[in-house]
């Protein structure tokens, strides 16, 4: 987390260095703790569903593959079809996205969210190492 905190505002001191909006800056520099306590909680969900799996990052590679395209990022989200809507609203990256964007968002919807992660994570944690401890061996 700290080094993702660390990089994201290097980043943003770069963007500021070229022009980015003093408004923007400060609205992105409020959310990064944020988002990256959303990015470790998807990371441990995702390693938590692939633990004992060949490839430990597939679930997390897949998670990451996801965010970017239905965060909000790219396109807003309100341009998308609604297919992609509803899969956009069960990653609590598009609030963040939209409180940088539009100044405005349900932050508590995305807390929600990613409590929800949290004890997805949790529940595959728990399962897995059930199962290492009964086979007292481990993958890795």
């Amino acid at each position: 987390m700290i080094a993702g905190l660390l990089l994201g505002i290097i980043n943003l001191l770069l963007l500021l260095a070229i022009g980015l909006p003093l408004d923007l800056f400060l609205r992105c520099l409020l959310m990064l703790p944020l988002a990256c306590i959303y990015g470790c909680v998807l990371g441990f969900t995702g390693w938590g569903m692939s633990w004992q799996m060949k490839n430990p990052y597939y679930f997390s590679n897949w998670l990451i593959s996801i965010i970017t395209i239905v965060s909000g990022v790219l396109v807003l989200i309100s341009d998308y079809p609604e297919w992609l809507k509803v899969i956009s609203y069960i990653f609590p990256f598009y609030e963040l996205v939209n409180f940088i964007r539009l100044r405005s968002s349900t932050l508590e919807l995305s807390f929600v969210i990613a409590l929800g992660w949290l004890i997805i994570g949790i529940v595959c944690y728990v399962v897995q190492i059930k199962a290492v401890l009964d086979k007292k061996i481990h993958q890795y």
